[in-house]
């Protein structure tokens, strides 16, 4: 894929972005994560300017492949001995699934009728964007429009002719779908006191299911039958009373995934009953099993019907079990937050996030077709209905998504702390490095660092017919990006893995080269104290303890020793370890001769073993441990940075060595040299 991202990348001098950065000898167990701070990354950093050319070369080569697979794909079917009307169908131009079956696992993006759009952004500013402009666009509701097939010529295809934004750019507006699940839970994370522990029943009351007791005015009234049906319906469907709006939020409700949306005896045509009867579906004569509606098209549902419907249906899991995703329980979450607030949901969302924000075009209001981009395939563009707002309503562009995404990074509605817990997993996914949080869906992966530790990728999909996106945050790198697509499924999984790969690779370069830069070096004592720190980017990346002398003694040695049992005793060496220092996320002040106050950042050291993967479980199975152990209530493992004006490292202090330890420039060097040259001499 990345043929031509070589030649980019030493054009631009930046040897050490090479894609392969990947220990070739034993692996380095544990590795520690972040392994890097983030600099200031405005758009302007030259920095950035690799990381721009990558991005650009990989996703032009994804285009020029897609447009010979697809003439391959079109010439290979148009050609085949086939009658005139199968022909028509397969060489018509919105015909994907015809055209996916005929290229033999190698399904293209379907570039002609798919436009797209990618940003990349950090805390500072956009600092990427590539944008894709489908030859064909406009299609909506039924009748005949005319299009250009793969050789342009003119063909009919079904559908009424919108076209909408011919030239796709920053401002397009494209559907989102459930990444507005993202701004349900922050405008809850917005709401004071919440308590995510309630029960879901504390706030929609009309959930709750009382049991029938001896007590009850009615009891005894039931027939046998009836009052079997009760305790059958008590027993068997949803304890809403055992779901917490947590649970709701991060995919453990167990709850089903839609009401009415998929339910065949509503979406399937009125006369399709006794045909699906045929296939071997039973009768269905009770009126209540027939949800009121689907929430579909111009059909709508009222809030009271809603949640009657939803209170019976049978779960999925046991609340708190097992996850499934649901888009009911966000609809949900959108009914407390209207309690909560006592306003519209779709007002609340405006007055806490998209106006202060200033996200002027993400809005649940239908966009004019001038504005967006409306794809040749059938598509949802006008679908939406209240009742479905907080779970998937949101209209928006890619410069509003990644101003979002850019207010996340900076914590710039919530605390930093508050931020960072929202980032955090909530419970596991049936895959093996998939998680859920609130809403997020979470992605850990160690195969594009050259050090082979995990990062995690904090992700929202969403998907409505012809459109699809993806929202995402790296925090270690301090990034973001969205992707909308309108246009065929297909092209999301290429997009996705390109952008997914240059990114962690590139950043990873990016920030390696940056540290080596501004944070390695020597760092000694004043004075005659035989003391220093030597920093340096360790082989398989990551800052690197080279050397650590402390009042004469190898201090590494003397780590590794005092935890060894019986401690002191043992002749155990660095021999087969690293020593790697990550920074923590926390500040330490100092205070300065003129009364000034440096700040300085934290980090700790951790010991890591060199060895082969375990042959079972390999380096899968690590548990954090950042704290190494103290001396004198101090941390043996703690150092604490000082940066100069222009982000240098300047000076070091341990705490636990009572030392602070200063960076050795040349003339420290020089004068070191004559010190020795004038011994030699005996002057």
């Amino acid at each position: 894929m990345f043929a031509g991202l070589r030649f980019l990348i030493q054009f631009f001098g930046a040897t050490y972005l090479l894609l392969n950065l990947f220990p070739t000898a034993a692996a380095i167990s544990c590795v520690p994560n972040p392994a890097y701070t983030i600099p200031a990354l405005p758009s302007s950093n030259p920095l950035l300017n690799p990381l721009r050319a990558a991005l650009d070369s990989a996703f032009l080569e994804l285009l020029e492949s897609d447009k010979a697979a697809r003439k391959a794909v079109y010439e290979d079917a148009c050609t085949s001995d086939l009658d005139s009307e199968q022909e028509g169908v397969i060489c018509r131009l919105e015909t994907g699934e015809e055209i996916k079956d005929r290229s033999s696992g190698s399904a293209p993006l379907f570039a002609n009728i798919t436009s797209f759009s990618i940003a990349v952004t950090t805390k500072e500013d956009l600092v990427y964007e590539f944008h894709h402009s489908a030859e064909v666009q406009g299609r909506a509701g039924t009748g005949v429009a005319i299009d250009k097939d793969l050789h342009g010529q003119e063909q009919e295809v079904l559908g009424s002719r919108r076209p909408g934004r011919k030239i796709v750019d920053g401002d397009t507006a494209y559907r989102i779908a459930s990444c507005t699940k993202v701004f349900t839970i922050l405008a809850l994370l917005l709401e004071k006191d919440i308590n995510w522990d309630d029960p879901v029943t504390k706030w929609l009351p009309e959930l709750r299911g009382p049991e029938p007791t001896p007590a009850d005015d009615d009891y005894g009234s039931k027939s046998e039958l009836e009052e079997l049906e009760e305790v059958e319906r008590l027993i068997n469907h949803v304890h809403w009373e055992s779901i917490t709006l947590r649970s709701l939020a991060s995919q453990l409700s167990g709850i089903a995934r839609q009401y009415g949306i998929f339910d065949l005896l509503q979406t399937a045509p009125e006369n399709w009953q006794g045909r699906l009867e045929r296939l071997g579906f039973p009768p269905v004569h009770d009126e209540d099993d027939v949800p009121r509606s689907d929430g579909r098209g111009d059909q709508s549902i009222s809030r009271e019907d809603f949640l009657k419907g939803v209170k019976w249906q049978y779960p999925i899991f046991a609340p708190n079990y097992q996850s499934t995703y649901s888009n009911t329980g966000f609809i949900l979450l959108g009914m407390v937050l209207e309690k909560m607030a006592g306003r519209k949901y779709t007002d609340v969302i405006a007055e806490r996030i998209t106006r202060p924000l200033g996200l002027n075009r993400t809005t649940f209001t239908t966009p004019h077709d001038r504005d967006a981009v409306i794809p040749a395939v059938p598509n949802d563009w006008d679908w939406g209905n209240e009742i479905n707002m907080p779970t998937g309503g949101l209209y928006s562009t890619a410069y509003d998504t990644t101003t979002f995404l850019r207010s996340l990074l900076r914590s710039d509605m919530l605390t930093e702390e508050a931020t960072n817990k929202w980032l955090h997993v909530q419970s596991e996914s049936p895959g093996l490095y998939g998680f859920y949080g609130m809403p997020w869906e979470i992605f850990r992966t160690a195969r594009a660092t050259s050090d082979g530790r995990a990062v995690t990728m904090i992700n929202k999909g969403g998907d409505l017919a012809g459109y699809h996106s993806r929202l995402a945050i790296i925090p270690e790198f301090g990034v973001g990006a969205s992707i909308l697509i309108a246009g065929k499924p297909e092209a999301l999984p290429p997009l996705r893995a390109t952008l997914d790969e240059v990114l962690l690779k590139v950043m990873d370069g990016i920030l390696r080269h940056w540290t080596e830069k501004m944070y390695t070096g020597t760092f000694v004592a004043r004075g005659k104290l035989n003391s220093s720190l030597e920093l340096g980017i360790a082989e398989t990346g990551g800052l690197e303890v080279k050397r650590w002398i402390s009042n004469g003694t190898d201090f590494l040695d003397t780590i590794v020793k005092v935890f060894e049992y019986p401690p002191l005793e043992s002749n155990s060496t660095m021999q087969g370890m690293q020593a790697r220092i990550f920074p923590t996320g926390l500040k330490r002040t100092q205070k300065k001769i003129e009364q000034s106050v440096a700040v300085g950042e934290v980090w700790r050291m951790g010991l890591l073993t060199i060895e082969d993967a375990d042959p079972v479980f390999g380096s899968e199975f690590c548990m954090g441990d950042a704290d190494e152990g103290a001396y004198a209530g101090r941390a043996i493992n703690e150092m604490i940075l000082f940066k100069d004006g222009d982000g240098r490292l300047e000076k070091v202090t341990i705490p636990v060595l009572k030392v602070e330890l200063v960076r050795k420039t040349k003339w420290m060097e020089w004068i070191e040299g004559t010190r020795g040259l004038v011994g030699q001499l005996g002057l």
